[in-house]
């Protein structure tokens, strides 16, 4: 496939209607194709697809993830995958101990995804208001939480009795990973659940056709 080429990315509606849009395509490194147009032409091909879905799923169920640490040292279980497991009653926290530090979570959904808003599950029987309190959620395609973009920010008097946080992006990210994240501080973080709402299919698993 020829880098920066004009393609055309075809939607087939109920009705076997073919709708399209071109688009500027490249080849990414693991082979699929990629789409470079801006933010809005990424956007607006989108909402079409939303049309003929069944809207956003959560993208982050039972895929990988790791943190930071384990809120035991010694625990051999893997503890981040209780926040990807579907069950709000699995928890899982890190370990702060008595030193300042990064405190994160992190999900890898596989591939890149359109992402709009995260549902972040709080550990209500540990007082985990505090917990999740100022934590920043980052979407992008690396697995440095600060060079991802900034999603939103769980407020800071987030309380305890909250039993989850609803944070919306108010656009689109585009991004393979997601993270919770706390910098610099003794405060570790705990969580039952991370839900990512992304757009179901990616550009590159529709039909993408030589103009």
């Amino acid at each position: 496939m020829i880098p920066n080429t004009n393609y055309e990315y075809y939607i087939v509606d109920s009705e076997n209607n073919w709708l399209y849009h071109k688009l500027n395509c490249v080849n990414a490194p693991d082979g699929s194709l990629a789409i470079i147009n801006t933010d809005a032409q990424q956007n607006e091909v989108v909402d079409l697809i939303l049309q003929y879905t069944d809207g956003l799923e959560n993208v982050a169920l039972n895929k990988s993830a790791n943190q930071s640490s384990d809120i035991d040292p010694l625990e051999t279980e893997d503890m981040a995958s209780k926040g990807v497991d579907g069950d709000i009653d699995q928890c899982t926290e890190t370990y702060s101990g008595e030193l300042v530090d990064d405190h994160w979570w992190r999900v890898d959904l596989g591939r890149n995804y359109a992402v709009l808003n995260v549902t972040v599950y709080n550990n209500v029987s540990a007082g985990g208001g505090t917990l999740l309190s100022s934590a920043e959620i980052r979407i992008g395609d690396s697995e440095e939480a600060d060079d991802n973009e900034l999603c939103g920010i769980i407020p800071s008097d987030a309380s305890s009795s909250d039993s989850f946080f609803d944070v919306s992006c108010g656009d689109y990210i585009y991004g393979r990973y997601v993270s919770v994240e706390k910098m610099q501080t003794a405060d570790p973080i705990a969580l039952c659940e991370v839900e990512v709402w992304a757009v179901p299919v990616s550009c590159v698993e529709l039909c993408c056709r030589v103009a």
